[in-house]
């Protein structure tokens, strides 16, 4: 959401439509100007929460599932879960897009292609 708001102050909403959906619950106060940042820039701004949130993510998994959104542009790391501190880590320093956690399968092979290129 913080990065919404820079966003939102900057002009730099990337949307064609002008459209944001925030989902989250911010830190702490939110401080902005609705004339200058949000109304005349004519944003229009969808809270997304409850309910409404599952749907996204079943529309997610239907893109997924049937191959017509691939994630591997937006992933940096695959990580064991044993490592799973290190993925938090590397995400709260800013080196990290989406991080992958992958579980040991029974037969010992790698339930996940770990062995793709990436960023």
């Amino acid at each position: 959401m913080d990065k919404l708001l820079k966003l939102l102050k900057a002009n730099a909403l990337e949307s064609p439509q002008n459209l944001a959906r925030m989902l989250g619950i911010p830190a702490g106060e939110v401080s902005l100007d609705w004339a200058r940042d949000v109304i005349f820039k004519g944003i229009t701004i969808h809270a997304v929460n409850g309910r409404r949130m599952y749907d996204t993510w079943y529309q997610c998994q239907n893109f997924l599932m049937k191959d017509r959104l691939s994630v591997d542009p937006v992933i940096t790391h695959i990580l064991p879960f044993e490592k799973f501190q290190t993925g938090f880590d590397l995400i709260h320093a800013g080196k990290a897009g989406k991080i992958v956690l992958t579980l040991a399968s029974r037969d010992g092979k790698e339930p996940f292609d770990t062995k793709k290129k990436r960023r």
